[in-house]
């Protein structure tokens, strides 16, 4: 029944989404939101960085139509602010610390007024015993949501490739939404996953070029709608899911962004730093192209969302699923560190191949 209710407002979301696209594409100078070619970008061209509006635009038209659109006006509001602040960055190049504000406000604000609370991490260190987080759980939310946010936006390096992989993010949760009788939550996900199919239609490497990029914006909202989708649906007596699960669901992000993060402390460069050390840089510096790359990790990104669909389903448990999971990444970022200091930059590579 969930399922028909949502077939209208899905429609309407990509509709309205691809719509926006065809009309803010034309008009993307004149906001002064093209991004533009430079020395850690991989495209050659100006793009519109207008992907995040569209999403938006159709994804709150979707949920406006749904039956549980009355209840999800914080969500929406947050998304709103998300956007805006996204937008500025685009425009202007806001600095971290007033992106980091904001983001930490989004989520103080889902946590208090849109249930996205982190109560415990589950069964995640030992078997029958939860970790609850007691007095740290309003800290730890505020990490993890930021967390999430930033990986997102730093695994936007190619075409399709962040959007592809909030999508598989987005259709595994709204699939366990699906089954855990959530509405509210399947509602949000059906809808954004529909206007972020929509964008990959402009912005996916099956055509020669990208005509638009999903922004700083955008990367802000989908990353937002990960973090309160896998809050919402983590937490409490009736969960969906572990909230291990989570880590499985957005590893490639996830272990990418932390692996960056710590090589560039250790040589004592700054976090914000842009650089090409991302997997899909290390891919292409390697000599891949960027169809290559884009195809390889969303193989990755499908592989990762079916061991987290399969560790629920077969109640592994939650304690051997997390040390996979470190493991898993650990072994990442000893194969990025090795790349990375014997790949040549992509500077050279794009020397090399003219």
């Amino acid at each position: 029944m969930m399922l028909a209710t949502l077939a209208i407002p899905a429609g309407v979301a990509f509709a309205v989404c691809a719509l926006a696209l065809l009309l803010l594409v034309r008009f993307a100078p004149a906001l002064r939101l093209l991004d533009a070619p430079g020395t850690h970008k991989t495209h050659d061209d100006h793009v519109p960085a207008v992907g995040g509006i569209a999403i938006v635009a159709g994804a709150l038209a979707g949920i406006a139509l749904s039956p549980q659109g009355l209840g999800l006006g914080v969500l929406a509001t947050v998304l709103f602010a998300m956007l805006a602040i996204g937008v500025a960055d685009d425009q202007h190049g806001l600095s971290p610390r007033l992106r980091f504000l904001a983001q930490i406000a989004a989520a103080l604000v889902l946590a208090a007024w849109s249930g996205a609370l982190l109560h415990d991490f589950g069964q995640l260190l030992w078997p029958g015993r939860v970790a609850a987080l007691g007095y740290v759980a309003w800290p730890v939310t505020v990490f993890c949501f930021v967390g999430v946010l930033n990986a997102t936006n730093m695994i936007d390096g190619i075409d399709g490739l962040a959007g592809s992989l909030v999508l598989f993010a987005l259709a595994a949760m709204a699939w366990f939404a699906w089954r855990n009788d959530n509405a509210p939550v399947l509602a949000v996900l059906g809808c954004v996953g529909a206007a972020t199919l929509a964008f990959l239609a402009f912005n996916a490497p099956l055509a020669r070029r990208a005509h638009a990029f999903l922004g700083n914006g955008g990367s802000l909202v989908l990353g937002c709608v990960v973090a309160w989708a896998v809050i919402r649906l983590s937490q409490g007596p009736t969960r969906a899911f572990a909230p291990v699960t989570a880590l499985w669901l957005f590893a490639v992000p996830l272990i990418d962004t932390v692996s960056v993060l710590w090589r560039r402390l250790s040589e004592r460069m700054s976090p914000f730093a842009a650089d090409h050390s991302h997997v899909h840089h290390l891919l292409m510096r390697g000599g891949r192209t960027a169809r290559a790359t884009w195809g390889l990790l969303l193989v990755a990104g499908l592989a990762t969302t079916a061991i987290a669909i399969a560790g629920e389903l077969l109640r592994v448990p939650e304690s051997l699923r997390f040390a996979a999971f470190l493991l898993a990444a650990f072994a990442y970022h000893a194969w990025a560190r090795r790349m990375a200091s014997r790949v040549p930059t992509l500077a050279e590579v794009r020397e090399a191949g003219a």
